[in-house]
């Protein structure tokens, strides 16, 4: 299947806020990206030092697929955004759609309360 056949298939996925990234089961390349996941993306382009880390994308792909994992956390951190999103990458046939979650505030509220039970 092309590239852009596998981009008529995934379109419905551009009406979610939800940031995803559609990956090719076999050959851990990447299908498709939604919308906000582009967003995101670009957020963690422009925060990166990294350059082995430059494309989300790619980052995902190596460390979830590679690594027998299906959850993985990103911080993207900036002057202007500051952000955690928690990656989960479900088998769908021959691909993986794998969708992000923001959980900043879910993040802030375990780290203060932690400060409150060692207080």
């Amino acid at each position: 299947m092309s590239l852009e056949q596998n981009n008529a298939d995934y379109s419905v996925l551009n009406y979610l806020q939800l940031p995803v990234v559609v990956l090719s089961a076999n050959e851990h390349k990447e299908v498709f990206q939604n919308n906000s996941f582009q967003l995101v993306a670009q957020h963690y382009l422009n925060a990166s030092n990294n350059l082995a880390n430059r494309h989300l994308a790619q980052l995902i792909s190596s460390k979830l697929l590679k690594n027998d994992t299906d959850k993985l956390e990103v911080e993207i951190n900036d002057a202007s955004y500051r952000h955690i999103f928690r990656f989960t990458a479900n088998v769908v046939g021959e691909h993986v759609i794998v969708e992000g979650e923001d959980i900043t505030e879910l993040k802030r509220n375990q780290f203060y309360l932690t400060e409150q039970t060692h207080c």
